[in-house]
């Protein structure tokens, strides 16, 4: 497991492995001002994939979609999901979630 998924700043709340088991993907608040962040690990290459997912709110309910292409979370109102390659918005609005 990655180092700095225990030891990074911020307060981890959920860690979900991608359908397949080849992906991590966990949710921290607190870091760099921001109130939600989503980081994604290959476990079988041991490193973070794509971008790291900063939003000035909060994220609950952590999960990949079926397939592993989407990160899901609730976020607000709604729900919002991320290109698990990515991390590119493919539903949603980051700047206001209950849009």
């Amino acid at each position: 497991m990655p180092a700095f998924l225990i030891t990074g700043g911020g307060r981890l709340a959920r860690v979900v492995f991608s359908p397949a088991g080849t992906r991590l993907a966990w949710l921290s608040f607190g870091e760099d001002g921001f109130f939600g962040r989503i980081r994604t690990w290959d476990v079988e290459q041991d490193r973070q994939t794509g971008e790291t997912i900063s939003a000035p709110f909060a994220f609950s309910h952590l999960k990949y979609s079926s397939d592993g292409r989407l990160i899901m979370v609730r976020a607000g109102a709604g729900w919002m999901a991320w290109d698990a390659a990515t991390g590119q918005v493919r539903h949603g609005n980051p700047q206001d979630p209950d849009r």
